[in-house]
């Protein structure tokens, strides 16, 4: 199987949160997973946050962060703004959250997301499948 991820999920793998079992299990699955390049930009920001919430110290940050590319089969180019505004607009959620959108229905795979306001927005496209997180099972 195939999956997008976005930046929800793949934190999970790199600092422990909730429901970071389940992303380890998607992890550990075998399924190829792709996201748009933009992930590796969000979790970098999610992970300078943990620092200066001293969750985490900046070497810690910096190892982390580099893991993350390895875990993708594909990250993939995402230029078409208008789309990613366009989902944003019909489903008033923010942009960069609508590239993950976007990356599921251009490629024809479900988008696995841990947040829940996402999820629920985007049920109402009808050409993209998304799994919350908390309920995903391999």
């Amino acid at each position: 199987m195939a999956y997008i991820v976005d930046a929800s999920v793949a934190l999970k793998w790199l600092v422990v949160e909730e429901n970071a079992a389940q992303a380890v299990s998607l992890l550990q699955s075998g399924s190829d997973l792709f996201a748009p390049r933009l992930i590796i930009d969000e979790v970098a920001n999610a992970l300078w946050k943990k620092c200066r919430r001293q969750y985490l110290r900046p070497s810690e940050a910096l190892e982390r962060i580099r893991l993350l590319p390895r875990y993708f089969k594909g990250l993939l180019d995402m230029s078409d703004v208008d789309v990613a505004l366009g989902l944003a607009i019909e489903i008033d959620h923010p942009v960069y959250d609508c590239f993950y959108l976007q990356a599921a229905r251009d490629r024809g795979l479900p988008l696995i997301t841990a947040d829940q306001s996402l999820s629920r927005k985007a049920s109402s496209i009808p050409a993209i499948t998304v799994y919350d997180l908390s309920r995903w099972t391999p």
